[in-house]
């Protein structure tokens, strides 16, 4: 129940496509802990899922809250995508993350308190 008030609480639905219009869905996981990120993707009907990790700089790992890192890292990832090619305009995306505020980042597309990510 608290599910559905959380997703039914908007005065006006959000605005998204009926339809997809790429045919194949894609999938991103992805997490950030401590000092290092990772996700992976992969598209239905495929059998490559597609994987990158790392560490992140001292600098950032010391001076950004593990809420930066988790959306950060899932919004590179998606920017890198688009610009290979790999993630089509118009392709529906399901993003799995395990931070809340990540994921209300992804839903609402920005996150106004950090302009880093929009960098």
């Amino acid at each position: 129940m608290k599910a559905l008030m959380e997703m039914t609480i908007q005065k006006e639905p959000p605005r998204v496509p009926v339809r997809p219009k790429n045919s194949k869905a894609t999938y991103v996981v992805g997490d950030a802990s401590g000092c290092g990120f990772g996700s992976s993707s992969w598209k239905s009907r495929e059998t490559k899922v597609d994987a990158v990790y790392g560490s992140c700089t001292s600098e950032i790992t010391n001076r950004s809250s593990s809420n930066f890192r988790q959306a950060a890292n899932l919004v590179m990832r998606l920017k890198r995508m688009i610009e290979s090619g790999t993630l089509e305009r118009g392709s529906e995306v399901f993003v799995f993350v395990d931070n809340s505020t990540a994921e209300k980042t992804m839903y609402r597309g920005g996150s106004s308190k950090s302009k880093l990510l929009h960098t």
